[in-house]
């Protein structure tokens, strides 16, 4: 009787065991393959919008928009928009690390490993430690939070 019992648990078991792996795993870093606003930039741990201070005139609540397009073969198209006008395009890179950490390069103020949190079905936030700022010449390094809002 017991062996019965053995043998029927080892069944179950296996059963669950392949039942669990053959299904299908949705990884968050493909769900930020797309289209995502660059809704705001924060520097430091200062709560105010770097945007404004690097983007060319930039304003919140006005009809400029930073768009980024996470391409899945790992190219990061940059748009940035005031209304219908195309202020400038650039190009970056953008790949997956492990775990929970991405590597992102675009423009002149982001460059780093962001650590990426879904905080609602739209929203994404991104944190690095060490983040590459450039300004022409001169190279400095913070800490970043990018918030992006998927459209």
């Amino acid at each position: 009787m017991k062996t019965q019992a053995f043998h029927s648990f080892l069944f179950i078991l296996t059963l669950i065991v392949v039942f669990l792996s053959s299904c299908e795993e949705i990884d968050e870093f493909d769900v930020l393959e797309g289209e995502w606003n660059l809704v705001k930039v924060e520097l430091n741990q200062e709560p105010d919008n770097a945007l404004l201070k690097l983007l060319p005139q930039y304003q919140e609540n006005s009809d400029k928009e930073y768009k980024l397009y996470f391409d899945p073969n790992e190219e990061l198209k940059v748009y940035y928009f005031s209304g219908d006008s195309l202020i400038y395009k650039k190009v970056g890179i953008w790949y997956i690390q492990d775990n929970r950490d991405i590597f992102l390069q675009f423009d002149d103020f982001i460059e780093g490993n962001f650590q990426m949190e879904r905080t609602s079905p739209r929203l994404h936030q991104l944190y690095c430690r060490e983040n590459t700022l450039r300004f022409g010449e001169n190279v400095d390094y913070s800490c970043a939070k990018i918030i992006l809002e998927k459209k």
